[in-house]
């Protein structure tokens, strides 16, 4: 138990160096600093306007639950069209199977 304590902390510890090495990096300071500043921007205006975020988060499961039933649907028809397929090939098998075997009896 002690060990997988021992590699989370290492981990950690690591993932912070490596973060605050790239910080050295005016560039990506900026744009870290721009990018948390943008998303206190957003958690700011969406705790106040939690119906906003409701809205958009029900928008976006409807969009996905419209494409999955798209998806649903084009595999149900290409799913249909394999068994016609598969369907027709017997028949021509079976038909060719039958005229092989007049031929054979005309023989």
């Amino acid at each position: 138990m002690e060990k997988d304590n021992k590699l989370f902390k290492g981990i950690l510890y690591g993932a912070l160096a490596g973060a605050a090495i790239s910080l050295l990096d005016r560039e990506t300071r900026e744009n870290t600093v721009s990018r948390v500043k943008d998303c206190g921007r957003t958690v700011w205006h969406y705790s106040k306007h939690p119906s906003e975020l409701i809205d958009g988060v029900s928008d976006k499961i409807s969009g996905a639950r419209q494409k999955i039933e798209g998806v649903t649907d084009d595999i149900t028809f290409i799913v249909e069209k394999v068994n016609d397929i598969k369907r027709s090939s017997d028949k021509l098998l079976l038909s060719n199977e039958i005229e092989d075997g007049r031929e054979l009896d005309e023989i």
